[in-house]
């Protein structure tokens, strides 16, 4: 039960200014854009394909990214519905603040205007694709390809 640990939490601390930051989730998918329509996020091969030859592909449909996007909203309804009553428990304080981190996200998620996904040399997505190797950092020393050679090497000599 999330409300009996926040409750837990401020009654442990005992300091009347401590806070609990509840960070909420980030919508996957630019769902109005038509172009994810061809797009599958399938685990081996994900792939844009406008031909929709293969049958039995989980195409990124308007509808498919409106309703996992739905999910994502719901589920953040319910964890600021939570911090509220919280909060209303301790006489309305503010003790429990929720941060939505949506609007940070807008223009970094998946299925972007004028993307072809899955787009893995896109630096500009922030969210991650389990199939593709991760981006590398500007200022890391070590790509994120050597980073991935690398920790293969060393899985490889552990064994």
């Amino acid at each position: 039960n999330i409300t009996s640990v926040l409750k837990e939490i401020i009654d442990k601390n005992g300091n009347d200014a401590f806070k609990v930051y509840m960070t909420g989730y980030v919508t996957f998918f630019n769902e109005a854009t038509p172009l994810c329509e061809s797009s599958s996020f399938r685990i081996w091969n994900p792939h844009y394909d406008n031909t929709h030859k293969e049958k039995g592909q989980p195409w990124l449909t308007t509808a498919l990214r409106a309703q996992l996007n739905g999910v994502v909203v719901a589920l953040n309804t319910i964890l600021s519905h939570i911090t509220s009553s919280v909060n209303a428990y301790y006489g309305n304080t503010q003790r429990i603040v929720f941060v939505d981190p949506n609007s940070a996200y807008a223009g970094h998620r998946w299925c972007e205007d004028g993307v072809y996904e899955p787009d893995n040399g896109r630096l500009n997505t922030w969210l991650f694709l389990s199939s593709t190797p991760d981006n590398s950092l500007p200022d890391d020393p070590l790509g994120a390809l050597e980073s991935y050679q690398q920790e293969q090497s060393d899985l490889v000599a552990f064994q």
